[in-house]
């Protein structure tokens, strides 16, 4: 696990940022450019390997965890950060932040330690599917309690 590049990467982030080292000009440009590209991309490809045969036996559980994920995982976060004292746009963030669809690289991951790449991939677009919706709702509840 402690190979795996998106893991290797992450931690070299973590250090970067921690010793608050400066990024050179061109190679910051050109990671803009590829950040903005790589959900697109990333949602293409697992649209592209994605198999309607293959979920149907999982077609409930996907739809379970991606319900989980953009729907309960912010009611949740929610209540946590009320408990905990947190008010205003600091608990809208919050919120919004567990509210957004699982992460493309959970499908990646999935793919390169030999799991359920097919589950990922389809809970990954369920979850993007359904936060327009979860979105929504709760930018609505926000507002509708000033925040």
């Amino acid at each position: 696990m402690l190979l795996n590049p998106l893991v290797i990467a992450s931690f070299a982030g973590i250090l970067w940022s921690f010793l608050h080292l400066s990024m050179p000009v061109i190679l910051d440009r050109s990671l803009k450019i590829a950040t903005g590209m790589s959900l697109p991309l990333a949602l293409l490809a697992i649209g592209g390997s994605f198999s309607p045969e293959r979920l149907r036996g999982d077609l409930v559980m996907a739809g379970l965890a991606a319900g989980v994920k953009v729907l309960l995982l912010p009611l949740i976060a929610a209540g946590l950060l009320v408990a905990f004292g947190v008010r205003g746009q600091d608990l809208g963030i919050g919120v919004l932040f567990a509210a957004t669809p699982s992460a493309t690289a959970t499908y990646i991951m999935a793919h390169q330690m030999r799991g359920n790449a097919e589950l990922a991939g389809s809970i990954v677009m369920m979850s993007t599917l359904l936060s327009v919706f979860s979105f929504t709702l709760a930018l609505y509840l926000l507002r509708r309690i000033g925040v």
